[in-house]
């Protein structure tokens, strides 16, 4: 199936140009969360490396990744809201992809989903892939110290604490209801005004004379851009 299937764009529907970052401690929830989420008004796009993955498998890493950067690129271009979950460990990488995001006009948010360490070891030690505590704790110990750096960095910041038993489908849904109010709310002043222009213009895409392809193609490049200048 063709990845322009997937697409369902329009310059009238809600919450576009709305792009919405994941974060938060090892075994809170954060990936049960993003599998869970639908919305009948808005549903968005979850950007990652890890749905490609579970099709082709680790043996074709480059088909992956070929057609990670297409697909994003498509979700771009189309401004359709996105859910992105990344390296939330690595506050650079995050900060980075945000402010892409921004100089394309979209809006930027951060849900954090939150737990003890006590918490965050013993789910841990329950998954089939098994991460040594000592890994957990280090990872857990960076996402408190840089959580302060993203309250400080997002307009919109909300946290959701999960740190009884597993992560329950109420608590999916108060993480969801905090999302959705971001998605709900206006674009940026940018990206209404690259709204007004497309509706002005009959344009459907980015790509029809606000940004060329190109320029949205670098946007991308940089956005799976390892620290060390190679691309993931």
């Amino acid at each position: 199936m063709r990845l322009e299937s997937f697409i369902n764009e329009s310059i009238n529907d809600k919450a576009i140009l709305h792009a919405c970052f994941m974060a938060g401690a090892p075994g809170s929830g954060k990936s049960f969360f993003l599998s869970k989420i639908k919305s009948g008004s808005i549903e968005a796009r979850v950007v990652n490396t890890d749905k490609f993955f579970e099709y082709f498998g680790n043996q074709n890493v480059a088909r992956s990744k070929t057609l990670t950067v297409s697909q994003l690129h498509l979700y771009i271009d189309s401004m359709l809201p996105l859910f992105a979950d990344g390296t939330s460990t690595d506050s650079s990488t995050t900060l980075k992809r945000k402010a892409l995001l921004e100089t394309l006009g979209y809006k930027t948010g951060m849900v954090f989903i939150n737990c003890s360490l006590e918490t965050s070891i013993e789910r841990a030690r329950k998954r089939k892939r098994i991460v040594p505590d000592d890994v957990v704790i280090q990872s857990y110990e960076t996402m408190m110290k840089i959580k302060p750096i993203y309250k400080s960095a997002f307009d919109f910041f909300e946290e959701e604490y999960n740190d009884t038993g597993e992560l329950t489908n109420e608590a999916v849904l108060q993480a969801f209801r905090k999302s959705i109010s971001f998605f709900n709310s206006p674009p940026s002043k940018k990206g209404q005004g690259i709204i007004d222009k497309m509706k002005e213009n009959g344009w459907k895409y980015l790509s029809d004379g606000v940004y060329d392809k190109t320029f949205i193609s670098q946007v991308v490049s940089n956005w799976y851009k390892e620290k060390s200048g190679h691309s993931i």
